[in-house]
């Protein structure tokens, strides 16, 4: 609760003092427009009449609003409503196709599919099933915008419980950006011990000087995910949930669980910098004028893409790569003298990351976890700290074609506990830390070759410690004007397990290990084609030496190969103001399916129907329903102590699932009600998300998502 209260003092504080990049005239009257047409859009839908009177320096349009990925990929700020939002609307913020939630928003996630084409360079600390809701680097954006913006996206729990998810962005100049996020969750679950509590902190930020010769940016996360841990559903409450029966069929809390004290925490802190100096020479001056475009305007009543009919139209928010777009910011200096400066770039980047585990539990559960060495309370704290200092050199040239990137890292790593928990029974485990050093060599290319896009990455890490390894990706895309695209990838990676698969300690005396697992080789090759007939993916993996956790619980290596083939197809057909949008996913593990398991088919199916309401149009809608449907297969079991999921070889899930959803987008404002699982009440008990975990039952779920800007 206080960093909710903080964080509200921090929207209200900035939103008062946002005037560093407009000027602003006090006013009884209301609020007028920018006397260029400004952003566009009845200002009046965010900021209440009679309070101020904001003038803005120069035009702006919707375009000039720009989320910036950490591959400095730029897209647009959306307030459409399309079918793509309603797959996204739900508290990761993802489409979640290939994955299989728990019963409450804010547990865990069973995997239907994986997704090798972006392997990490270097282990983590594990515990993985923890991290579905943990920002990662690639998952922080910044944000280049002519004015203070804000987001709010609520969204209601299960059983005392919601998520609000609030961003708020503001620029003090043209060349600094700031921006705040924060999500947190709180949801209390229909079965017993199941509340998950979380709270994921971001603060990013951009600059550069007045001539683009000095560049930085960086980003601090802090998050904590907290969950009470059930356990699943005892015997005797799997069978009454098989059956229905009707003590339990209303009230899940009557359901008895295998855990009743039992929590888990993960705890990551993370702080991103990086900056870049350009060499140049004094030799010689340019004067030059340069012209700013700034003919684009759109009406006032369609701010941010306000389109009558944003499904027809939405296919105008493209991604822009801007490694093909001249930087905005550092090519508007009017009549002014403007140093020669070389194509050479200096830079660095660091990164410090820290993480830890705990596993509490007051009362022992020998009849789940085995024996242990204590008769009271366990709380098993892991930690990992990571630190690496990289250092570059940037060279463009027409004759490298492209953007060519010499880079050095050094990189220092620490894993382990405090003191060996479990010694007597287990000996071997001698150790009661990891660490180490690695420096990497490596170089990145972003090139053009007449219409083919090739983005390049390499990187080795010599050496026999738990950082070597090496990973190649490189990636070709070739587009047809708005015809088609057609995208080639190849990743080779190589690099140790994580680190709790290495080390782990419990004062459960079957959790205890140290092993010296050899590296796991991943190979893929992918493509995919988008075009305006449908849109298909393609993905061929192999594995060697893959690390899982077995039936026990105990992490293992196979000396098999695994071969895995992911397609996926998708298309959308129209008929009027109806539309169907079907996704279909096939997979097959050719070698290593005993280790290794997925479903055959996962399939979605989504038929709704579309229009603007009323006089004038005020109301967009989408009003339709969602099939979901994977075949059976021995899905992997959850296990609370690790927080991973192991191989089982009891139960077989797989099964279709029907939501009914109803959303509306009013101005710049989407509401979503959508009514999840509505067959359940009636069809054959069958849906688990893991062997003992229930899957959600029949709910109603509602939420908004809110954009307004100054």
């Amino acid at each position: 609760m206080n960093k909710f209260l903080f964080f509200t003092f921090l929207l209200l504080f900035f939103n008062s003092f946002s005037s560093f990049s407009q000027k602003r005239k006090l006013s009884r009257s209301g609020i007028n427009t920018p006397k260029s047409g400004g952003i566009g859009g009845n200002i009046n839908d965010s900021i209440s009449s009679g309070e101020i009177d904001v003038t803005l320096s120069g035009k702006t349009k919707y375009t000039d609003y720009k989320i910036i990925s950490h591959k400095r990929d730029t897209t647009i700020i959306d307030t459409t409503l399309t079918i793509q939002k309603e797959y996204k609307f739900n508290f990761l913020r993802k489409d979640n196709f290939e994955l299989l939630p728990f019963h409450n928003q804010g547990q865990t996630f069973n995997n239907l599919g994986y997704d090798f084409s972006n392997s990490s360079l270097y282990p983590d600390i594990g515990f993985s099933a923890k991290q579905f809701n943990f920002y990662q680097i690639e998952d922080i954006n910044y944000y280049h915008l002519p004015t203070p913006t804000t987001q709010i996206m609520y969204r209601s729990g299960m059983e005392q419980g919601q998520v609000l998810d609030a961003l708020f962005t503001l620029n003090f100049s043209k060349r600094l950006n700031v921006a705040l996020e924060y999500k947190g969750l709180r949801s209390l679950g229909h079965y017993r011990s199941s509340l998950a509590s979380h709270g994921n902190f971001r603060a990013s930020f951009t600059y550069e000087t007045k001539e683009g010769q000095y560049t930085i940016k960086g980003h601090t996360a802090i998050q904590d995910i907290f969950n009470e841990e059930s356990g699943g559903l005892t015997d005797d409450s799997l069978t009454a949930f098989v059956t229905n029966d009707e003590n339990s069929a209303n009230d899940r809390g009557r359901l008895d669980v295998n855990l009743t004290d039992t929590e888990n925490y993960f705890d990551g802190k993370r702080y991103y910098l990086e900056h870049s100096f350009r060499l140049f020479s004094t030799e010689s001056k340019k004067k030059g004028k340069e012209k700013t475009n700034t003919k684009t305007e759109i009406p006032r009543d369609s701010l941010f893409i306000n389109i009558k009919d944003s499904i027809a139209k939405n296919k105008a928010i493209t991604k822009i790569n801007t490694s093909s777009k001249k930087d905005s910011i550092a090519n508007k200096t009017l009549a002014k003298e403007k140093t020669n400066f070389t194509n050479l770039k200096v830079g660095h980047v660091v990164l410090l990351d820290n993480k830890f585990y705990k596993f509490e539990q007051p009362t022992l559960n020998t009849t789940m976890f085995g024996n242990a060495n204590v008769t009271g309370n366990i709380a098993t704290i892991t930690d990992y700290q990571f630190l690496s200092n990289q250092f570059f050199l940037d060279f463009n040239s027409k004759y490298i074609l492209g953007n060519f990137r010499a880079k050095v890292t050094h990189s220092t790593y620490e894993y382990g506990y405090n003191e060996l928990t479990n010694i007597n029974a287990y000996p071997d485990v001698n150790v009661d830390k990891l660490s180490g050093d690695a420096i990497s060599f490596g170089a990145d290319w972003n090139g053009k070759i007449d219409k083919f896009k090739v983005n390049a990455s390499a990187q080795i890490t010599p050496g026999n410690g738990r950082l070597a390894g090496n990973h190649l990706r490189a990636e070709a895309t070739y587009k047809k004007d708005s015809v088609f695209t057609i995208k080639g990838r190849l990743n080779i990676n190589s690099r140790s397990p994580n680190f709790n698969t290495l080390l782990h300690q419990s004062n459960y005396d079957n959790y205890n290990w140290q092993n010296n697992f050899e590296n796991i080789g991943t190979r893929n090759i992918g493509g995919t084609f988008e075009s305006k007939w449908g849109n298909a993916s393609i993905d061929i993996t192999n594995i060697d030496s893959y690390v899982y956790f077995d039936e026990n619980g105990t992490p293992q290596q196979t000396s098999e190969n695994i071969n895995y083939l992911k397609a996926k197809v998708s298309k959308e057909f129209k008929f009027g103001k109806f539309a169907l949008d079907n996704t279909l996913m096939y997979q097959n593990v050719s070698n290593g399916s005993s280790v290794f398991r997925v479903p055959e088919l996962v399939s979605r199916n989504t038929l709704y129907y579309a229009d603007s309401w009323f006089k004038g149009k005020p109301i967009l809608v989408n009003i339709g329903a969602t099939f979901k449907y994977f075949s059976k297969y021995k899905a992997n079991a959850y296990n609370p102590l690790l927080a991973e999921f192991q191989l089982q070889n009891d139960t077989e899930i797989g099964y279709p699932t029907v939501d009914v959803f109803f959303n509306a987008r009013v101005r710049r404002t989407r509401i979503y009600l959508k009514l999840e699982n509505v067959t359940s009440s009636f069809a054959e008990k069958n849906y688990f998300s893991a062997p003992s975990y229930p899957y959600r039952d029949f709910s109603i779920r509602f939420g908004l998502v809110w954009n307004w800007f100054i």
